[in-house]
């Protein structure tokens, strides 16, 4: 190529042997109409470029979609390792969350509507008496009971006679229902008597028990006989005595009475803690009036080992 970078241009006239023929020129009208052709040719050609952009601009929008979604599904699914635990350990706080205590419910006593009190071994008028009650006790104090059980018409209840434990009976007409929050507890090994309120404890004292020829006995047992003994405090029995429904096990009568088993006063602060009764549980006079005032008949009294 020479100088300029221009090719040579061809000689005018005809053309030499082995020169390509020139291309005839097409008549005007065709030239027109191919004109036209052409003019369509590339409006169509436009237009199929404009829907291509179009495709391949949904195209790219699509999978920058799928991309999105499909990142967004992978954190979700990275993140689902943590929220999963968190939801199941949600729902087995629901399934084990603790529930209140049962409300305490007060101790059911019964005291003696009619003149003879009949205690039967089923709850069945056509049943065996197990034993006859008067209205009153020997220390004429209302003869009450403690219940420990119930069907329509008649209450199971401890009764206050030997063998110590007995239970029996009663016609649900011929008793006055009361109730009591109270209990005492007493324990032997310890040496101590505990008064609870609703199960609550709001006295202890330390205590005397039986000797060994003697032993106070274990069981459950209530107060069936509160008796006021304060115009003579420095008496064998203290100020005041609570006899239960128990009996000796060694004394079958003691002192004129039956052996019956009490809490009272009397007791020396020196002989606190130690086993010289003769089945009786002794506390000073302080600690049996505190007691003596607070707890009504058929409280109930456990004796433990």
């Amino acid at each position: 190529m020479p100088p300029g970078g221009e090719e040579p241009r061809p000689p005018r006239g005809k053309p030499h042997a082995g020169d390509t023929a020139p291309t005839p020129r097409p008549p005007r009208g065709a030239a027109a109409g191919e004109a036209a052709v052409t003019a369509a040719s590339r409006g169509e050609r436009r237009a199929r470029a404009r829907k291509s952009k179009s495709r391949k601009r949904a195209v790219a929008l699509a999978a920058i979609a799928a991309l999105l979604i499909g990142g967004i599904a992978a954190f979700a699914l990275s993140q689902g390792g943590d929220e999963q635990p968190q939801a199941q350990l949600s729902a087995r706080r629901a399934t084990t969350t603790s529930t209140a205590p049962p409300a305490f419910q007060a101790f059911t006593t019964l005291t003696t509507a009619v003149p003879e009190l009949n205690a039967y071994e089923e709850p069945t008028e056509s049943a065996k008496v197990v034993n006859t009650f008067t209205e009153t006790t020997e220390y004429q104090q209302p003869r009450t009971l403690l219940a420990i059980g119930q069907q329509p018409g008649w209450f199971q209840a401890l009764l206050p006679m030997r063998p110590n434990g007995s239970i029996g009976w009663v016609r649900e007409a011929d008793v006055t229902p009361g109730s009591t929050t109270y209990a005492i507890t007493v324990s032997l090994s310890q040496h101590k008597l505990t008064l609870t309120e609703s199960d609550n404890p709001v006295l202890e004292a330390p205590i005397v028990i039986g000797k060994t020829e003697t032993p106070t006995p274990v069981g459950q047992y209530y107060i069936t006989d509160p008796v006021d003994l304060q115009d003579r405090p420095n008496g064998a029995y203290g100020a005041y005595a609570l006899g239960i429904s128990g009996y000796s096990e060694v004394l079958k009568s003691f002192n004129g009475g039956p052996g019956q088993v009490a809490i009272h006063g009397g007791a020396y602060e020196s002989d606190l803690g130690n086993d010289v009764s003769n089945g009786c549980i002794r506390v000073i006079n302080d600690v049996i009036l505190q007691i003596a005032n607070t707890v009504p008949l058929g409280t109930p009294v456990t004796i433990e080992a």
